[in-house]
């Protein structure tokens, strides 16, 4: 883990013996953000002539402008939020306080706002600090399946566990064991992804209804509690929790309210809340909870300005682009990106090799008609794909929102490099997004 931890946040030392401008190529080559490092070869080799002729001048120190020519004509998004800087901080700053107690932290937002974007970018950022921050998805097609958010977040847990030490995996076990004693099955039953880490083979009674998953609920809050700690948090991010089911709610309430963790947090981020969320809250602030709601809103004018002057690397004729692009999206995020992504497929929005800069057709593009909504948007893409992409699309749906390729082998006939082709495919039309790289096997 430590290892993992250096390769993704920490940055090298400095080298001696190097030239200054040397050492600043081979920092950016190595930044931690793809959209820092270099675009290009040419934005590599212009840097390198000018070192060049800093060393033909004997001027060892000296510092260059770095990627001035830095251009790769294609248009690639980062991963970088806009518009949501005071957002992210309300979230850090309950998270950077838990005490004696647990906290509740609401995140909603209409859709294409962004939610599922900020948890990604604090699970990114969250290996910079001890404990676990966790993330799960709540499923329309399986909203009456108890737990299923909570199943992925844990598995998403083991799997940080297995890539410990032998003797943190070891520890683990043994706090486990200790912990449940004779009750591990109770754990397992609920959350498969434990049976890798514990013994099962002691019999347990069986119950049913809600007897079992009142058992369930006391052995899980007990086994929490084992790890959990202001010194220790436990961050579980929960994903489009409008579709939750009844016992994944109740078992917040549980863990929230009526029997907290101390060091725990919960983000439960959603679309709009249902009268059981509403519940929730207004029971979290009873028990004196720490609880807070955030409510994502539209991005302004002069946030799509930013990412545009980043997206093409300039300031020019920016703020009419911004203009009208925001007419078109009303400032929704999700709209903003996918719009530009229309103007560059229609080659409205283009990359000029001669001037080295992108250019735009600003009446062109005031005329051009976009989708109302996601439904459409989503329709206007999936009609431009292959049969086969959307046959593979289908069997994702069925699936779920977790899948790869072996998965979908075993319900189609399809020979496994066409699924490949197909899910890559949808993949470049921003329809699937890898959850760490597309799985190839």
């Amino acid at each position: 883990m430590e290892i993992i931890y250096s390769h993704i946040v920490q940055k090298p030392d400095g080298m001696e013996y190097v030239p200054t401008c040397i050492e600043q190529v081979i920092m950016k080559m190595l930044e931690k953000a793809p959209e820092d490092r270099y675009k290009s070869c040419q934005g590599i080799i212009s840097d390198l002539k000018k070192c060049k002729e800093l060393l033909e001048a004997s001027r060892f120190e000296e510092k260059i402008i770095l990627g001035t020519n830095d251009h790769s004509g294609k248009l690639a998004f980062s991963n970088k939020l806009y518009g949501r800087e005071e957002e992210e901080r309300e979230i850090k700053e309950a998270l950077e306080t838990l005490e004696d107690t647990s906290t509740l932290v609401t995140l909603t937002g209409a859709v294409g706002t962004g939610k599922t974007e900020i948890i990604d970018k604090l699970h990114g950022e969250a290996v910079e600090t001890k404990g676990f921050f966790i993330t799960g998805k709540f499923e329309q097609t399986k909203s009456k399946e108890p737990y299923t958010a909570f199943q992925m977040a844990f598995s998403d847990m083991v799997e940080q566990i297995f890539v410990e030490e032998e003797e943190t995996i070891k520890e683990w076990k043994e706090l486990i064991r200790e912990t449940l004693l004779d009750r591990a099955k109770v754990l397992c039953d609920f959350m498969p992804a434990f049976t890798t880490l514990v013994d099962q083979t002691t019999k347990i009674e069986e119950l049913q209804g809600k007897n079992a998953f009142d058992r369930f609920n006391i052995v899980f809050t007990e086994f929490l509690k084992s790890f959990t700690s202001p010194e220790n948090p436990l961050v579980i991010a929960l994903d489009d929790a409008q579709f939750a089911d009844s016992a994944s709610l109740e078992l917040i309430k549980l863990v929230c309210c009526k029997n907290p963790v101390p060091g725990l947090a919960i983000i439960l981020s959603y679309k709009e809340a249902s009268e059981d969320i509403q519940e929730l809250i207004n029971e979290a602030k009873k028990a004196s909870v720490r609880q807070s709601t955030i409510t994502l809103k539209s991005l302004k004018e002069e946030h799509i300005q930013q990412l545009l002057g980043d997206l093409l690397g300039t300031k020019e004729g920016i703020k009419e682009l911004a203009a009208v692009i925001m007419e078109k999206t009303a400032g929704t995020p999700f709209f903003v990106r996918a719009t530009i992504t229309k103007l560059y497929e229609e080659k409205l929005l283009k990359w000029n090799k001669m001037t080295t800069k992108w250019d735009w057709d600003i009446i062109a593009i005031k005329d051009i008609t976009m989708a109302n909504n996601v439904v459409e948007l989503l329709t206007e893409k999936i009609q431009q794909l292959e049969p086969i992409v959307i046959k593979v699309l289908k069997v994702c749906s069925v699936i779920g929102s977790n899948f790869n390729g072996k998965m979908i082998g075993a319900l189609i006939s399809d020979p496994h490099d066409i699924i490949v082709e197909a899910l890559l495919a949808a993949k470049n039309f921003d329809l699937i997004v890898p959850i760490v790289k597309l799985d190839m096997d």
